[in-house]
């Protein structure tokens, strides 16, 4: 299933940044158009996942932590945090909307968004988690969008465009220094590191009608290749940062939502978490014991009820699916996890 990259802006005040000047490109190595090689596509094998949608029965698991949200809602922020111990749900920032990464620390949010009031597509911004500071991490005509920060917080990888094709560009966290990393005749959609920062896994796809993949690439530019193409993606990939898993969202449902799934990065083998689900994003937890992720609520023929978002919470293994939020009409776009727990003021 296509992503349409304008999707997320339907709903929501048009940005627009005040600085126009682009921060220079470092040199770094690109993927020529024709020298990308399919290393392997595997047959995926999938392994059962027992009464996979079913509410955790109480009592429900304690989490910790903070999930950074970015939501439309008419009584909250554009970019929201949620306290897992007690509930609170504070606002962080009106610059973003649409995607929103947590740096490893704790201590900043990584944002896909622009100044209220303006109107240039989006790029990112740092925001601290205790809403005292923000900053413009790139300066640029191109919509950048989903942020991810890698775990050793010294990049963030995003994709960008101007029209088409989309590409996947990183940019240092301190400096804000750019660096391109895909040049295709394709488009790079939810890219995700590592946990050890050295690779990125990313939806691609050749042309419109062409389903989305999922791809790992290094770092710095190299080894661009194919892990699976069926189930196609429709939706934000996270890669796990305790093991070699890598979860995504794969579904045929309208409004660019399905269920997730689980796939091996080493050996190519494959689950499914949920079932009959409407998940348009996903977080793993810090420790990646859990997935939290945001569903709109559907019939059992697969119909969307509504279009406010929840969030839940699932182990790894598909178990304890625990609901988490109950708000009446938000919608989420986007998910992170962080381990830190906020204070109250």
């Amino acid at each position: 299933m296509r992503i349409s990259l304008m999707s997320y802006f339907v709903v929501g005040i048009i940005f627009t940044l005040t600085a126009c000047t682009e921060n220079t490109p470092k040199p770094t190595p690109q993927i020529p158009i024709n020298t990308i090689e399919i290393i392997n596509t595997r047959t995926p094998t999938f392994t059962p996942t027992p009464n996979p949608t079913q509410l955790s029965p109480s009592p429900v698991p304690t989490f910790s932590g903070t999930i950074a949200l970015a939501v439309v809602s008419h009584s909250h922020s554009p970019v929201v945090l949620l306290d897992l111990e007690n509930g609170v749900i504070k606002d962080l920032s009106n610059y973003g909307y649409g995607s929103v990464s947590w740096s490893p620390d704790g201590q900043w949010v990584a944002i896909s968004g622009g100044i209220p009031g303006t109107q240039q597509p989006p790029n990112i911004f740092l925001v601290k988690s205790d809403r005292n500071e923000t900053k413009q991490l790139t300066n640029s005509y191109e919509s950048e969008q989903y942020p991810s920060w890698s775990p050793d917080g010294n990049f963030i990888v995003y994709s960008h465009s101007k029209g088409m094709p989309t590409e996947l560009a990183i940019v240092q966290a301190e400096t804000g220094i750019t660096y391109s990393l895909t040049s295709t005749i394709g488009d790079e959609y939810f890219p995700s590191w590592s946990p050890d920062s050295k690779k990125i896994a990313y939806a691609y796809s050749e042309n419109d009608d062409a389903p989305l993949q999922l791809w790992i690439i290094d770092s710095n530019g190299k080894n661009a290749h194919l892990l699976l193409d069926d189930p196609a993606i429709s939706g934000k990939i996270d890669w796990s940062p305790q093991e070699p898993y890598i979860a995504f969202i794969s579904g045929n449902l309208r409004g660019g939502c399905g269920d997730i799934y689980l796939i091996n990065a080493d050996d190519g083998s494959l689950s499914r978490l949920t079932h009959s689900m409407c998940v348009n994003s996903i977080a793993w937890s810090p420790d990646g014991s859990y997935i939290a992720f945001a569903s709109k609520d559907i019939n059992a023929s697969g119909q969307i009820l509504h279009y406010s978002s929840q969030v839940y919470i699932i182990d790894k293994s598909g178990n304890n699916l625990t609901k988490i939020t109950d708000e009446k009409e938000w919608r989420i776009d986007d998910i992170d996890w962080s381990f830190i727990t906020q204070q109250n003021p």
